[in-house]
Formats: structure tokens, C-alpha cells, sequence
């Protein structure tokens, strides 16, 4: 079954799916560092993420601050890059979470990574199609 997983549109449906779990990850984080007196925010930065995708193939995580999210291991990690969010600006509390912006970050990152998910499930059922076809 290597012809699945060398297929370029499988590859990149499935990365995407990695990244946009990687931005739900940091969204959630953040929103669960609300009341946190200092927290900067982070945002996957997805430009940043396809050029070191597009640069080294698998696409490896980097970490460029020592406040990034660590990957999760071999075959594990999403290739995101993970850095402080640029449009935070930190309140009273030096906090800089904004919720507003946070929650509309966390329903978009849902729209695609179910947009991305539903491509992936049609590339899946025309290769089950295609299978049953050929019996």
C-alpha cells in the first residue's frame, strides 16, 4: 500500500490535517491560559509551516523560541511552526489573550480541519470504489 501513502493529494490532506490539529492544540492552550498573569499567546504560523514543508519534504517542526511546543516524536509531529502570536497585545495583567479572537481562530481552524477531513474521506471512498470496481 506504499502507492497510498506516497500519493501527493493523500500526503498533503493529511499534513494539513496534522497542522490544523496542531492549531487546535495551541488555540486551546491559550484559551485555558486566560486568566494567566504574563501568558503570551501562540498562533501555528501555517506560511512558515508549508515552506518547511515544501524545504525538507516531511516537513520538521522547529523550535525558535524556547516557548514553542516541543513535537510529539518520530511520525508524530505535525511540521507546524509553532510561534507568539503577532497580534496579541497584553491587558493589565500583561496578559495578551484575547478570547474573542481566539474563539473565531478556533471556529475557523474547525471549518478547514472538517473541510480537509470530508477531501480526505472522498480520496478514501474512490480508492474503496475502485477496489470493488476491479473484484
Amino acid at each position: 500500500m506504499d502507492w497510498i501513502r506516497n500519493n501527493p493529494a493523500i500526503r498533503h490532506l493529511s499534513q494539513a490535517l496534522n497542522l490544523r490539529s496542531a492549531a487546535h492544540r495551541v488555540v486551546a492552550s491559550n484559551l485555558a491560559n486566560v486568566e494567566t498573569p504574563g501568558f503570551v499567546p501562540s498562533a501555528v504560523s501555517f506560511d512558515r509551516s508549508l515552506a518547511e514543508a515544501m524545504g525538507k519534504g516531511a516537513g520538521v517542526l522547529v523550535r525558535t523560541h524556547p516557548r514553542h511546543l516541543a513535537g510529539s516524536g518520530a511520525g508524530g509531529d505535525s511540521g507546524a511552526v509553532i510561534e507568539p502570536n503577532p497580534d496579541s497585545s497584553p491587558g493589565n495583567d500583561l496578559n495578551a489573550v484575547n478570547i474573542e479572537r481566539e474563539m473565531e481562530a478556533l471556529a475557523e481552524n474547525t471549518i478547514l480541519y472538517n473541510a480537509a477531513a470530508q477531501i480526505l474521506a472522498r480520496k478514501f471512498q474512490g480508492i474503496r470504489e475502485a477496489i470493488d470496481t476491479t473484484r
